[in-house]
């Protein structure tokens, strides 16, 4: 198994870390993710950064780095966040990948913290870091508070827990037996790649620690792609239903799709908020009707995209400002309760 693979490294010597960043029309932020990846206090062996056929001077940003741990893979044609990524995977020299989207950062310790925590659980061959949201319509920090779980995370991931893509690192090894990200979802494929990992038997450790920063409404994302997300989900659930049904059951299933569903929901408030924030009141009504029409329902998101509706931007943002706490508290991590492993 490749755990064992990931097991012997270890006794061979330290964990070499190989970064891999798919990147697409994004000169304005490649920049930053590189630099949080180059300046780790435990630097990597190597950071692979492909770009996905960019038509402006994303891959002339890349080549004006002097560091030599830079590779640039430039695709001919645009073939996709989870393809790019799996190019990356098969340049990568290192025993671990870790994976920094192009319009993501690194705090300067994340990989230190990840490998330490890796020695502490020799069983994981994956290590995941949470993350705080930069939104750029606020031009300020948000948490993102929320449970950490390691070991065994299968059903807690059937649940609704989920990761980003830029917290996590796996064994290469690992990465390449389960197939890399699915290149048939045009969304969600973290979610998907933790699910086939855990399904495969692969534990993980986690850091308590913000390890990431990621940045809301810097430029184009997939996740304010609504047609995406929906086909995203659609295939999601072809492909997990009946896993989902199996392992927990169709009460279950029904949660495991709402859940789904959020993501959707989500896409629609983030577009939402950027209407309102453009001053489009009317795109605004537009979208709280879709949401409102779609099914199931996620409460939470619609009626935040109503209060945008009715209040206006500069009312919400004051509100959401007020709600907003300083710093960022993390409830820590829990361990997969003995009944779920």
């Amino acid at each position: 198994m490749s755990r064992e693979a990931s097991i012997v490294t270890r006794e061979r010597g330290p964990l070499t870390v190989s970064v891999v960043t798919p990147v697409r029309n994004r000169p304005a932020l490649i920049g930053s993710a590189l630099r949080s990846a180059l300046r780790q206090t435990c630097p990597p062996l190597e950071v692979i950064v492909v770009d996905d056929a960019s038509t402006d001077e994303t891959a002339s940003i890349v080549g004006g780095f002097t560091d030599r741990r830079i590779h640039l893979l430039v695709l001919p044609r645009p073939v996709g966040g989870g393809l790019a990524r799996n190019a990356g995977i098969e340049a990568a020299e290192g025993d671990l990948v870790a994976f920094l989207d192009s319009d993501d950062e690194w705090t300067p310790c994340k990989l230190e913290r990840q490998l330490s925590r890796l020695k502490e659980m020799p069983d994981a061959t994956m290590v995941y870091s949470p993350y705080v949201l930069y939104d750029h319509l606020l031009n300020r920090r948000v948490p993102h508070p929320g449970p950490l779980y390691e070991g065994d995370v299968f059903d807690q991931l059937l649940r609704g827990w989920a990761i980003v893509t830029s917290g996590i690192m796996v064994t290469r090894n690992g990465l390449r037996a389960v197939g890399g990200f699915d290149a048939d979802l045009p969304g969600v494929q973290d979610y998907d790649l933790a699910l086939r990992l855990a399904q495969a038997g692969h534990r993980l450790a986690a850091v308590p620690e913000v390890g990431v920063i990621k940045h809301e409404y810097a430029g184009p994302q997939v996740s304010r792609d609504v047609s995406a997300v929906v086909t995203a989900v659609e295939r999601l659930d072809r492909k997990w239903r009946p896993v989902v049904r199996a392992r927990l059951g169709p009460a279950g299933y029904r949660r495991w799709i709402r859940h789904c569903q959020a993501y959707v929901q989500y896409a629609h408030l983030m577009e939402a908020r950027e209407a309102a924030a453009r001053g489009q009141r009317r795109r605004v009504w537009r979208i709280c009707e879709s949401m409102w029409q779609t099914r199931p329902r996620i409460a939470r998101h619609s009626l935040r995209a109503l209060a945008l509706a009715l209040l206006g931007w500069r009312t919400y943002q004051i509100l959401t400002r007020l709600k907003i706490p300083p710093g960022t508290e993390w409830r820590g991590v829990a361990p997969v309760p003995p009944d779920s492993q």
